[in-house]
């Protein structure tokens, strides 16, 4: 028989570089449908193909630079259409799943609320030693202490 012919249609996995939008990373004649996307791609896109009907797949794609990723979808099978539903989970090495930028935030966010924490039994601490002179304002303020530490604990 004939060899079977490859699917064209799929999933591309683009890396966005700059302040581009996903949708600026596809030309005028990508969007107008005369280029086919998946036989066109561009340097470093990678495409996850999608095969028979019903199809169920988990696909892993392993791009070591970090930045911006966008996901295209193209049928360049001329007249056929589709229906689907696409659940993508995206993630940084190690699992984690926050961006780039707010890693360090758990640890930045822990450390300010312990520091509140300390400056709370600094203040009760200073407010037990001159009692005779403690208005209630100032225990306000060790109750703000406590407040900060839990918002900025809980962040």
């Amino acid at each position: 028989g004939a060899p079977a012919q490859p699917t064209k249609v799929g999933v591309i996995v683009r890396r966005v570089d700059g302040a581009a939008t996903p949708f600026a990373t596809t030309s005028a004649a990508d969007r107008a449908g005369s280029v086919c996307l998946i036989s066109h791609k561009k340097p470093g896109d990678q495409v996850v193909f999608i095969k028979g009907t019903n199809a169920s797949f988990s696909q892993t794609v392993a791009d070591p630079a970090a930045g911006l990723y966008s996901l295209i979808y193209a049928n360049c099978d001329p007249g056929t259409a589709a229906s689907f539903s696409l659940t993508a989970t995206l993630t940084n090495p190690g699992g984690v799943f926050l961006s780039a930028g707010d890693i360090p935030l758990p640890l930045i966010y822990g450390s300010a609320s312990i520091l509140f924490v300390l400056a709370f039994a600094v203040w009760q601490r200073t407010l037990m030693a001159n009692a005779a002179s403690a208005h209630k304002i100032h225990y306000l303020m060790s109750a703000l202490c406590l407040v900060r530490a839990a918002s900025v604990g809980f962040e």
